[in-house]
């Protein structure tokens, strides 16, 4: 069985996945499972699992017999999970950063305008574009033949998003990266700002992938 670029791309993703949970079970139970549940530890815990979800549905598809019907059905239930996954993750960031700003009323209201900003069109756009898919029938996996490009536009608005987040983080850090400071602030702002740079060449990685997988039809 030849195996795509992109299913070699979602295998390598899911090891990915599979040993960063591995890697960090043991903070995990430290600082999450040995407290009270929490509104903060139940947003962890979505964006944490909710990943093994769409990684799942999405191997089954990747290694078996599927009809067009089938993988537009199951390709709905991963990109809705993807959403929900990609929001709980912005807010988990913004709420990061409101605390970095000490917790200020008027951080708080941007916030919560810029997340409905975000949110509603994105939701219209994803809702376009899983409408506007079609699949062949392949001999192993899923085909897509077609999608409507308007799904850019959710992308758009979460680079919006991650952009806002990025410049109140790097204000701070400029004030806060000045010696002496703690090893851990460091590394709360490079995380931060290595995530934007990582959102940032997404859309170039996926339209790489998906141009080679093209031409090796």
């Amino acid at each position: 069985m030849q195996i795509s670029l992109v299913t070699g791309s979602l295998v390598a993703s899911c090891m990915l996945l599979v040993y960063d949970w591995a890697c960090t079970l043991d903070r995990e139970v430290d600082y999450v499972w040995s407290h009270p549940l929490s509104f903060s530890a139940m947003l962890f815990f979505l964006n944490r699992y909710l990943p093994f979800v769409d990684a799942f549905i999405s191997m089954s598809l990747s290694f078996t017999q599927n009809s067009p019907e089938k993988c537009v059905r199951h390709f709905k239930v991963i990109t809705w999970f993807t959403v929900v996954g990609i929001l709980l993750c912005e807010v988990i960031l913004m709420l990061r950063t409101y605390a970095i700003w000490e917790r200020k009323r008027s951080v708080m209201i941007g916030f919560i305008i810029l997340i409905l900003v975000v949110a509603v069109p994105s939701f219209v756009f994803t809702g376009l574009e899983l409408s506007s898919l079609i699949y062949r029938k392949a001999e192993i996996g899923c085909r897509l033949i077609h999608a409507s490009p308007i799904i850019m536009g959710a992308y758009l608005l979460l680079l919006l998003c991650e952009t806002v987040i990025a410049v109140l983080m790097l204000i701070k850090a400029i004030r806060h990266l000045r010696p002496p400071y703690s090893p851990w602030v460091a590394k709360l702002y490079r995380d931060g700002l290595l995530f934007y740079l990582y959102l940032l060449g997404q859309p170039f990685f996926y339209l790489h992938i998906s141009v080679y997988d093209k031409h090796a039809l």
